[in-house]
């Protein structure tokens, strides 16, 4: 009877280290996806700057629609900007 309840104890003991090395894997699991997000954030925000920035050097490389944005009276209150399927003013 003794053997048996080593036996069990060991079994125990062996399913408790198990569970918590799942449990702290769960974890690190965890924090690495959530580091992998915000590199993919910051790589999304990057490229949208850039693609705002091609815009506006798009927008002011048109001399003629450069010269007709600076003579007209709403020069301080906006540029339009389109991107896929997103229009804003900026």
């Amino acid at each position: 009877m003794q053997k048996k309840s080593i036996v069990l104890l060991i079994t125990i003991l062996f399913i408790t280290t198990i569970s918590a090395l799942i449990l702290k894997n769960l974890k690190s699991s965890e924090d690495y996806i959530s580091a992998s997000n915000k590199e993919y954030t910051y790589a999304q925000a990057l490229l949208l700057v850039k693609n705002a920035q091609n815009e506006l050097l798009g927008f002011f490389s048109n001399e003629e629609l450069y010269d007709n944005y600076i003579s007209s009276k709403d020069t301080e209150l906006s540029v339009p900007l389109n991107f896929k399927d997103i229009n804003f003013i900026l």
